[in-house]
């Protein structure tokens, strides 16, 4: 559990200071690099190493590069693809992934004024628990969030290819397509339940013939017991933050123009997905991913604006204080953080002995 609380703490300390922008790009390139072997060169880390693997050595690598994209989700058989072709490890799969989940991650926290506490908070669950051992949806969230900065930004076309891409690794990413169809609109209360009442549904649709297989593969196996009571502890940490929007939202909508549409509207879409927690907690599972990113967005755009200015750097603590309780809150009680996660081994300090 060390090492993990102890980068968790690190990424806190860069990220509570306001730098400008250009310092923290340089702070975050670091902390990317750092994150990319961190991430991308685990070995046996990560509850979906053993599965991922085999997958990786037995793909039928003869059909040619054209008949992946016939096949269910073909981004990530075409990476698999790629990588085989150029004869190279399975390590190589696991880096690649990586570095294309933190590019979408850090491009995504600078939406936000203070883009390293983002990324901070982003490490208990989004890389951890996610992108260390959930590659294809990671990925798939990685392009979700870059549609997102093209939502707000209003570039339709980008925001329709990204959901694409990403539905090429998780075809649940589809889920946000209709999205489209509200950006640069007003997005009035009507239009906010409407859309609400399609997403759980789409959401229904999309993973219904693959609950089964996700029970089994990563909950049952993998989470035990403790599977429903995580997935609703993750729900309400993405919950929280709205309590804050909901408190200082005419503050946001006044200086936040540009981001309020996006955080009004995953406000609904989170509250919508509620019944997943009583009809099937392997779903509510899989949206919570999606969903976290904006909700800690919301957090470190609206926490500022909830206290007075003299108490600011107490507040901008808040967020990194619940999301660090939740980090070793997990690692305390979780059978599925114990098996996976401990103790963290990377591919360059392993010896062929270990390898045996």
């Amino acid at each position: 559990m060390l090492p993990y609380v102890l980068i968790y703490l690190l990424l806190c300390l860069s990220g509570v200071s306001r730098m400008t922008k250009g310092a923290s790009a340089f702070v975050a390139f670091l902390w990317g690099g750092f994150l990319l072997l961190f991430m991308g060169t685990r070995y046996w880390v990560g509850c979906d190493y053993f599965g991922y693997l085999s997958r990786f050595n037995n793909i039928d690598y003869s059909g040619g590069f054209l008949s992946y994209f016939l096949m269910e989700e073909p981004g990530f058989h075409l990476l698999n693809y790629f990588v085989h072709s150029l004869g190279l490890g399975y390590v190589w799969l696991i880096l690649i992934s990586s570095l294309i989940i933190l590019i979408c991650y850090i491009r995504f926290s600078f939406l936000s004024a203070r883009p390293l506490l983002v990324l901070a908070l982003f490490f208990p669950v989004m890389i951890v628990q996610l992108g260390m051992s959930g590659l294809r949806q990671a990925v798939a969230a990685g392009f979700v969030l870059m549609a997102l900065a093209s939502f707000t930004a209003m570039r339709k076309l980008s925001f329709v290819a990204f959901i694409l891409l990403a539905s090429t690794f998780h075809k649940s990413a589809i889920v946000f397509f209709p999205l489209f169809f509200l950006i640069g609109r007003d997005i009035s209360g009507f239009k906010l339940l409407s859309a609400s009442f399609v997403f759980l549904p789409l959401v229904g649709f999309l993973l219904g013939d693959r609950l089964d297989v996700y029970q089994d593969r990563y909950v049952d196996q993998i989470y035990g017991e403790s599977s429903s009571r995580g997935a609703l502890i993750r729900y309400v940490l993405i919950l929280i933050p709205y309590a804050v929007f909901l408190y200082v939202r005419d503050t946001v909508k006044q200086l936040l123009p540009r981001f309020y549409p996006l955080m009004n509207l995953f406000m609904f879409l989170t509250v919508a997905v509620f019944p997943l927690a009583i009809f099937s907690t392997t779903a509510l599972h899989r949206m919570i991913y999606y969903l976290m990113p904006v909700s800690i967005l919301v957090f470190v755009s609206c926490v500022p604006y909830f206290l007075k200015p003299r108490f600011l750097r107490v507040s901008i603590l808040v967020p990194a204080l619940i999301y660090g309780v939740y980090l070793v809150g997990w690692f305390g009680s979780s059978r599925h953080a114990d098996s996976c996660y401990v103790p963290y081994k990377s591919e360059l300090f392993i010896d062929q002995f270990d390898r045996l």
